[in-house]
C-alpha cells in the first residue's frame, strides 16, 4: 500500500500547540472518484469470484504481474477497508464466527453453557416471511421476502391460496417461511463479497497514470 499513498500530496500538520512542532505528513483524506467512469463501461472490466486464499495482493500479482497494483482492485470496487470488506477464508471465517458469537450478548437462556460455533449454527438471527403470487402458472410470477420478528414469524402459518379473477385467470398465492442461523447469517454476508469487477490489464497503466495526476 506504499506505493499508493506514495503519489499523494503532503501536508504540514503540528503534533501540539506549539508551532515549532511541525510534521509533513501524506494527505491520506485525499478522495480519488474517478474509477466510477471506468466502472460505467463494461467493455473495460469483467466479473470475478474471489477464491479462498485470494488477497487483494495476490490476485494483483497474478492479474497484473506486481502486488504493488492491489489498489486498483480495491478502489475499483469501492473497497474502503480490506479487512472487512474482502471475504474470509472459511477456515477464518469460522473462527470469526466463533469469537463474535461466543460472547455473552449472544448467550442463549435457555442453553448458556452453548456457545460459539456450535451455538450459532443451531440458533437463529433473522426470520423471513415469503409470498410468492403466480398467475395462471406462467404468466405471471411475482416473490416478496420480508424480515419479521420473532413473534410474526412464529404466528405466520405456511398456506397456499388460489382466487379465480374475472378476467378468468387463476391467482395462487403462497406464503412461506425461513429463518437463518447466526452462521448463516455471517456466510451469506462473507459470500456476497465475493464477486468483484476487475478492470482489465490492458487499461491499468492508464488508471494509474490519470490516478498520479489527479493526487498530485
Amino acid at each position: 500500500m506504499a506505493n499508493y499513498f506514495k503519489h499523494f500530496n503532503k501536508i504540514v500538520y503540528s503534533r501540539d500547540d506549539d508551532s515549532t512542532s511541525l510534521d509533513v505528513l501524506t494527505n491520506l483524506t485525499t478522495k480519488i472518484s474517478f474509477m466510477s467512469e471506468y466502472a460505467d463501461n463494461t467493455a473495460l472490466y469483467y466479473y470475478y469470484n474471489i477464491e479462498d486464499g485470494d488477497t487483494p495482493e495476490i490476485l494483483a500479482y497474478k492479474l497484473y504481474g506486481s502486488t504493488d497494483k492491489h489498489w486498483v482492485l480495491l478502489m475499483f470496487n469501492n473497497i474502503q477497508d480490506p479487512q472487512h470488506d474482502w471475504p474470509l477464508e472459511q477456515r477464518t471465517l469460522g473462527n470469526f464466527i466463533e469469537k463474535k458469537y461466543s460472547t455473552s450478548k449472544y448467550s442463549d437462556k435457555a442453553n448458556t453453557s452453548v456457545s460459539g460455533l456450535s451455538w450459532s449454527m443451531s440458533h437463529k438471527k433473522e426470520y423471513y416471511v415469503k409470498e410468492d403470487t403466480v398467475v395462471n402458472n406462467t404468466t405471471y410470477n411475482y416473490s416478496d421476502e420480508f424480515i419479521v420478528d420473532y413473534n410474526t414469524y412464529e404466528n405466520t402459518a405456511p398456506s397456499q391460496k388460489t382466487i379465480s379473477l374475472q378476467s378468468g385467470d387463476t391467482l395462487h398465492v403462497t406464503t412461506s417461511k425461513y429463518a437463518k442461523t447466526y452462521f448463516e447469517y455471517e456466510n451469506d454476508l462473507n459470500e456476497s463479497k465475493r464477486s468483484i469487477m476487475i478492470l482489465k490489464p490492458e487499461f491499468v497503466d492508464i488508471v494509474y497514470k490519470e490516478f498520479k495526476n489527479l493526487v498530485k
